[in-house]
């Protein structure tokens, strides 16, 4: 039986992220692997009513609570906003039903959303004749993001949107672990003209004519220091009084501890911005440092069954990408979806400020990778 450590953490980390276009360097799960599924019903419905912040830490909750239920150890996960998915081995797939089903019924009771969970086993997805493949991408010197291709994780979301793979307990399910999931920073702004929510999958699989394309789409964003990172070099700004704080207290399960969790989160929130400000380090913490890494360590950029981007671009970057995207789509190379807005949203998954292993997921603030992907299922069903 393969475990976590004798397959993903030994796989090669890669550092230049234009090397993930090519298919080669991705290698197949084992056989005894499971697929962990989330995503949220009617999500445009959500988004239309301004409540995409709520959708994005429904979707990264499931990744927070796997880290913290299956223990010390480095699993391949995936943020796609309005869900996600959580590769692991056999021998910890029932926790992760029952961390499934806890988050399915936190983002109902708290967040007021339906999420979708689903558990397929790699073996099925293969038995379909697909394929679920993985490599490893480090944006900076102190994480990594585990980057899908092959298709089949894109035909296990689809099975689970048809009830396959049901996730179900006979026994009480208690609330997640979503220690350190957290939403605190102003929306960024765009600063070249607008924020661009981007994904590009293929029509026929990753053959030589989608590499090509996914390398000239990459080589629109090809400023070596911002790449078309919406996150400012210098990190985002704290958001003294947003959303964010109430959604963190949604997480705290005993009611009479709601208003203690909502004073101590801003007063953190407050004590971290005045830090900033004022460039003070306090007992080892740099605010402005802590910001910077924030920045570094972002996933603006990913592969998943195809290249997703969350990009601060121009008109000129936007003119140059549609057209090698309409010329890839009338190449019956590739489906696309974009969606503009002016300001991305981040959310984060801080197990110690103190240290720089944060990770921070980076979505369009108004409709983002949902919305794109709306366009895009239309563009597939005109074809």
């Amino acid at each position: 039986m393969s475990t976590v450590n004798s397959f993903y953490k030994d796989l090669p980390i890669h550092r230049r992220f234009a090397d993930l276009a090519d298919p080669s360097i991705y290698q197949d799960f084992p056989g005894d692997w499971f697929i962990a599924l989330a995503d949220i019903v009617d999500s445009t419905v959500a988004i239309s009513k301004g409540n995409y912040k709520q959708v994005n830490m429904a979707g990264a909750s499931l990744i927070s609570a796997m880290r913290n239920s299956l223990g010390d150890v480095e699993l391949p996960t995936v943020f796609g906003g309005d869900g996600a998915a959580v590769a692991l081995p056999a021998e910890k797939a029932e926790i992760a039903r029952d961390v499934l089903l806890s988050c399915q019924k936190w983002v109902e009771e708290a967040l007021g959303l339906q999420m979708r969970v689903a558990l397929a086993p790699v073996s099925a997805i293969n038995d379909a004749g697909h394929t679920v493949r993985v490599a490893r991408f480090a944006p900076s010197d102190y994480v990594d993001y585990a980057m899908f291709d092959g298709g089949g994780l894109a035909w296990a979301e689809h099975a689970m949107k048809s009830g396959e793979f049901e996730v179900t307990s006979s026994k009480p399910i208690g609330p997640p672990n979503l220690e350190g999931l957290s939403c605190r920073w102003h929306p960024i702004q765009s600063e070249k003209g607008q924020i661009l929510s981007v994904i590009i999958l293929p029509i026929t699989g990753h053959d030589e004519a989608f590499t090509l394309l996914t390398e000239q789409a990459l080589a629109v964003f090809q400023d070596e220091i911002d790449r078309g990172s919406p996150v400012p070099i210098k990190g985002p700004d704290y958001a003294l009084w947003s959303k964010g704080i109430d959604l963190e207290v949604a997480m705290e399960h005993d009611p009479s501890n709601k208003a203690a969790k909502k004073r101590w989160v801003r007063f953190v929130t407050i004590f971290a911005w005045c830090l900033s400000k004022f460039n003070i380090d306090y007992k080892g913490f740099s605010a402005r440092r802590y910001a910077e890494v924030v920045s570094s360590n972002t996933d603006f950029r990913k592969f998943d069954d195809g290249l997703k981007m969350t990009v601060d671009c121009d008109s000129q970057q936007l003119a140059q990408l549609e057209k090698i995207l309409v010329d890839g789509y009338q190449a019956e190379t590739c489906f696309y979806g974009l969606h503009s807005q002016e300001e991305a949203l981040i959310t984060c998954i801080v197990p110690s400020p103190m240290e720089d292993d944060h990770i921070h997921f980076v979505d369009g603030a108004n409709g983002g990778y949902a919305v794109a992907a709306l366009a895009m299922k239309e563009q597939m069903k005109a074809a």
